[in-house]
């Protein structure tokens, strides 16, 4: 193992050298103080629970690394960057996705009062926003979609969705928020 001599991980940038399980482990432990300073510089975050993962996922890919591709130090970075990015979307809160079964769907008569409320605000919406909203919303268009059938700027498209949607938050909200007073 030429690239130890000397040091332990003379240059924990270079691979090219090493073989074995032993020098790559002595090279993942070489990084760890870059490793977590990186994990810091990405924001809020366990750093240890982290570049222990980051080790154990660089570990496990060990055969995956090609160092004519890059350095070690860039290979072991964007696993950490997965690693957090992973960490960050598991941590988000997942309430509302599944239904609660001990809830109680609304009934019948609180759709129908529900879908009386729907429509009486759409009413209220110009016919252009409305028919925005409902391409986009009820029929799953996108933006572009939208703009060709329109013959429309998809500029102008969004700016008719994020009015209708303001003006339906202002109906909606803003008289909930009047009966409140």
């Amino acid at each position: 193992m030429p690239f130890l001599m000397g040091s332990p991980l003379a240059n924990a940038d270079s691979l090219d050298d090493a073989s074995g399980d032993d020098a790559f482990g002595r090279m993942l432990v070489a990084m760890q103080s870059r490793l977590r300073g990186f994990l810091r510089k990405l924001g809020p975050c366990d750093v240890d629970d982290l570049a222990q993962e980051t080790i154990a996922r660089a570990w496990r890919s060990r055969a995956s690394f090609d160092a004519s591709r890059g350095k070690p130090v860039s290979w072991l970075l964007r696993i950490a960057l997965r690693v957090y990015l992973d960490q960050r979307g598991s941590s988000q809160p997942t309430q509302g996705l599944i239904p609660d079964p001990r809830e109680k769907s609304p009934g019948p008569f609180e759709t129908a009062a529900a879908r009386d409320r729907i429509q009486e605000l759409l009413g209220k919406l110009s016919d252009r926003e409305r028919e925005v909203l409902l391409k986009f919303h009820r029929n799953g268009e996108s933006i572009s979609a939208i703009a060709k059938a329109m013959a429309l700027p998809e500029g102008t498209v969004k700016s008719h969705l994020h009015r209708a949607r303001a003006r339906l938050w202002d109906l909606d909200v803003g008289a909930d928020e009047r009966e409140d007073r």
